[in-house]
């Protein structure tokens, strides 16, 4: 809590400059040339892209290094807080300070209104080639590897690891800390509430193996 405290306590004296081009940098970041970036984005603190990035209108982006090629669809936030809770000895509830940050590899996109959380003590990663489509919520401390496929409506719980080439199909669940194979198959609208093996195909509520058809 109280690393937390100073953090913020050093970033509300940061000051945001507004750009040419319409968006807002904080004075903590270096924007790379050939990045485009359009009007209503807020960048910072602690961010740094690679070659080619593009951030489209309305994203909000901060505590994240983005390699090359980084691709952020309109009004995403990268970098939010993390929703992780405990409760004092009246019970009442009280926030886990998110301390980690937002790693992405080269060639990733991020969807229109996506949430990406940082991770609570270590990173949230998105590896190499990894394509989120919209509106889909990434919890703190998810670790997508290469090539992951998220389609619309997505929603993975936090500290979930996805494997080479996993495919979540439109609308599915994944509760917080399972793991996810390697070119598994998740099916549209499915809960999923336990791990989920390597070349696997489930689907419903909750969620179990279906054998692909040949």
């Amino acid at each position: 809590m109280l690393f937390a405290e100073e953090r913020f306590a050093e970033e509300k004296k940061l000051k945001f400059n507004m750009m040419p081009g319409g968006f807002y940098v904080c004075e903590r970041v270096a924007v790379p040339d050939d990045a485009y970036i359009e009007p209503g984005c807020v960048i910072g603190p602690d961010v740094n892209f690679g070659k080619n990035a593009r951030i489209f209108a309305g994203s909000v982006i901060r505590r994240t290094t983005a390699g090359d090629n980084f691709l952020c669809n309109e009004y995403a936030v990268v970098g939010a807080n993390g929703f992780t809770m405990a409760e004092d000895e009246f019970g009442n509830k009280f926030r886990i300070p998110t301390l980690g940050r937002v790693i992405i590899g080269d060639d990733v996109e991020i969807g229109a209104h996506d949430n990406i959380s940082c991770g609570s003590g270590g990173d949230t990663i998105i590896e190499d080639n990894t394509k989120i489509d919209a509106l889909v919520h990434l919890g703190h401390d998810v670790h997508l590897h290469k090539n992951v496929q998220i389609t619309a409506g997505g929603i993975i719980g936090g500290f979930d690891d996805l494997g080479d080439h996993a495919y979540v199909v439109i609308n599915a669940v994944l509760r917080n800390r399972i793991t996810i194979g390697d070119n598994a198959v998740i099916g549209m609208g499915s809960t999923v509430t336990k791990s989920v093996e390597d070349n696997s195909i489930v689907a419903g509520n909750p969620a179990k193996p279906f054998e692909r058809k040949r």
